[in-house]
């Protein structure tokens, strides 16, 4: 079933170009997003065309409340038409696939439950083209998030689409580095590249095995945006005098800012030290696979790795890409929201768990944008 699903997989990727092809200029994994001269009615216009695959309508994006986007993306997104045969794609079995072990659910409920919550809104708050700044973000900048303090933002789109922003929140003494995903999803998706590269030896200090390699595409993302991201640490270390020895800091990402919120987890670390062990925590959503089994298995020999939070959802499709078939694997730490809303903790400590997102059959985009708790990802504040 697990070669048969990396087929389908290919072959929706290929059927992806035909609706909606993009160049592929070089190693990076993104979409050109639009120019910043654009509306931004017309920018949740564009990124709608790109979930739904037909060209979105004012109507599609005017009521930006988290169940009436929701339910546009689920209700009207075009499945991609799979014209090739199966037999014309089928790549190689390799030994990253038989590294899949069995495994056993347990629903996740309580504190860590609530906290997943919290940080997938911080995470969907990196998507906002209005009010981030100031923290009035509709559903995302409410509750648990009152209070937050934004520090700064960053913005590489124009070359890695790499976003997003430093802020911190005092009374829960908390530090958050927060990633968005791409702008243009079924553009990310057929450009995505699965070339891969040495770990930075920046980071030789913290025992980086021989052979632990990354995505190019996404190493170069988290790097475009590390001058940045070192900044806002310090703007907070000058403007709250105990965060550096008594705050916590969270790193979040959806999408392509999954994989770039795990590879800042790692750099940060290595930046902040040995007294930041137990201090560091990790979030994505929807995180594609980063790296090959080496680096995966490395992630978790890292002191940090016990806070380390991969949330998937039902079928959704990117955290299947890059296939395991092109030597990717996905490191530990998996939990899946299943199709009853419940989050269940994932037993990968062989490899991925079969019982997760490793157990549906024909993943979809419509999963990779809603369905990770109450609000949908995308550019709807």
């Amino acid at each position: 079933m697990v070669f048969l699903r990396s087929s389908l997989v290919i072959l929706a990727l290929t059927a992806l170009s035909t609706v909606q092809a993009g160049s592929i200029d070089n190693l990076e994994a993104r979409a050109k997003p639009q120019p910043k001269a654009i509306s931004d009615q017309q920018t949740r216009i564009n990124f709608m065309s790109q979930v739904l695959g037909r060209n979105a309508t004012a109507s599609d994006v005017a009521n930006l409340n988290s169940n009436a986007i929701s339910k546009v993306i689920k209700t009207q997104s075009q499945p991609p038409s799979l014209q090739v045969p199966v037999s014309s794609l089928d790549p190689p079995a390799t030994k990253v696939d038989r590294i899949r072990q069995d495994g056993t659910r347990v629903a996740v409920t309580g504190t860590p439950l609530l906290e997943m919550e919290l940080y997938q809104s911080y995470a969907a708050a990196a998507y906002c083209l209005n009010g981030l700044a100031t923290w009035t973000c509709a559903e995302r900048c409410v509750g648990s998030t009152t209070g937050t303090v934004v520090v700064s933002q960053f913005d590489d789109s124009s070359a890695t689409d790499t976003v997003g922003y430093v802020a911190y929140e005092a009374s829960t003494k908390n530090i958050i580095v927060a990633y968005r995903g791409s702008e243009g999803i079924r553009d990310w998706i057929t450009n995505l590249q699965f070339a891969k590269a040495d770990v930075s030896p920046t980071y030789a200090s913290l025992g980086v095995p021989s052979g632990a390699q990354v995505h190019s595409g996404f190493q170069k993302a988290m790097l475009a945006a590390q001058p940045a991201v070192h900044a806002g640490l310090q703007t907070v270390f000058a403007a709250v005098p105990d965060a550096r020895s008594d705050y916590t800091l969270t790193i979040v990402g959806h999408s392509l800012g999954g994989a770039v919120a795990i590879l800042s987890a790692v750099d940060l670390y290595s930046l902040l030290g040995p007294s930041w062990s137990d201090r560091i925590s990790v979030y994505t959503f929807g995180e594609p696979r980063v790296g090959n089994p080496i680096f995966a298995n490395w992630i978790h020999t890292l002191p940090f790795s016990g806070q380390i939070n991969r949330i998937t959802h039902t079928t959704d499709m990117v955290p299947h890409l890059p296939p395991t078939s092109f030597g990717f694997l996905h490191h530990r730490e998996e939990y899946w929201i299943d199709s009853t809303g419940t989050v269940n903790t994932c037993n990968d400590v062989n490899g991925e768990a079969s019982a997760c997102a490793d157990s549906t059959f024909i993943p979809t985009i419509p999963a990779h944008l809603t369905g990770y708790f109450s609000i949908p990802f995308g550019p709807w504040c």
